[in-house]
């Protein structure tokens, strides 16, 4: 039984965590992608990678029945009369279609990109 709420709640903080890599190397390249384009590289390569995986995980526990939308960060009574805010994601069908189009798109134009532009001069420019 425990182990059945804990894969339901795996699906929806799978598609909570799956941005936050790509956002990270979007950091870290805005900082230094062009003293080492080649890691550069290698890391918006993988993290579209662990998107795309993340989104076919998800999609696996959705298939096997294993639901849930827990909300993961409540805030009770906020100023002004607000009311509550609760942070969560509500998994259905249209969710987990589009984390996996989303991935495996982000995941071939990052690998387009980087066999396309291998070797170009200007390549730092586009990793930036």
């Amino acid at each position: 039984m425990a182990m059945t709420v804990l894969l339901s709640n795996a699906t929806s903080a799978l598609i909570l965590i799956l941005p936050w890599p790509l956002f990270m190397v979007g950091l870290v390249v805005g900082v230094g992608g062009e003293r080492y384009p080649h890691l550069m590289k290698k890391m918006t390569v993988g993290a579209a990678g662990f998107a795309l995986a993340c989104a076919v995980v998800a999609a696996g526990t959705y298939l096997g029945g294993l639901t849930a939308s827990p909300s993961y960060v409540i805030v009770r009574n906020l100023p002004e009369g607000l009311g509550t805010l609760a942070i969560g994601a509500d998994v259905n069908s249209l969710t987990i279609l589009m984390s996996i189009l989303v991935g495996l798109v982000g995941l071939v134009v990052t690998r387009y990109a980087y066999t396309y532009l291998n070797g170009d001069t200007h390549e730092e420019r586009f990793h930036q």
